[in-house]
């Protein structure tokens, strides 16, 4: 059982890790876009 757990513990951990990363990532992705945009806007003119 305590193997079970241990398992358990370490695939919740992961799944945080993977989830925060997917998080970060995302926000990171959106700043990134909303500047290449208004880059791209002011450029237009």
């Amino acid at each position: 059982m305590d193997i079970l757990n241990t398992v358990i513990a370490l695939l919740g951990l992961l799944a945080t890790v993977i989830i925060g990363t997917a998080k970060i990532t995302w926000t990171i992705a959106q700043v990134i876009f909303r500047n290449t945009h208004h880059a791209k806007h002011y450029s237009k003119k």
